[in-house]
């Protein structure tokens, strides 16, 4: 149980530790016909991306995500994110491709029951 308790308090930290993070890139655009906003941490350039996400203005609080983001040899980025909720349990997987600024691809739930497009931006910060 005091195992349980302290990999609890870790992971809530950690999720606290990532949300106060700056954004080094955002994407505004739609999940699910539902506005979104997606903020990219600044990262080693190695290929590995973190970062944290919010539908509509954020008062519902954000989800965590962490994963991938390779390019590709047209410049594109194929990215593989992995959603997490505040508990740390992995929710939901983006799949998709970065170009010239725009973001598309599937969010798939973890039992994969439920499919969405999503479509974003990139905007300035």
């Amino acid at each position: 149980m005091k195992k349980l308790l302290l990999s609890v308090l870790f992971l809530t930290l950690a999720a606290v530790q990532l949300q106060a993070q700056e954004c080094k890139f955002s994407f505004v655009g739609t999940l699910a016909q539902q506005k979104i906003t997606m903020c990219f941490y600044p990262d080693a350039n190695d290929g590995s991306v973190q970062g944290h996400y919010f539908y509509g203005d954020g008062t519902k609080g954000n989800l965590n995500f962490t994963g991938t983001a390779v390019r590709q040899a047209d410049g594109s980025y194929r990215q593989n994110l992995e959603e997490r909720n505040a508990g740390g349990e992995v929710t939901g997987y983006f799949v998709g491709v970065l170009k010239s600024g725009l973001m598309t691809g599937t969010w798939t739930s973890t039992d994969g029951k439920r499919s969405y497009k999503y479509q974003m931006k990139m905007v300035k910060n």
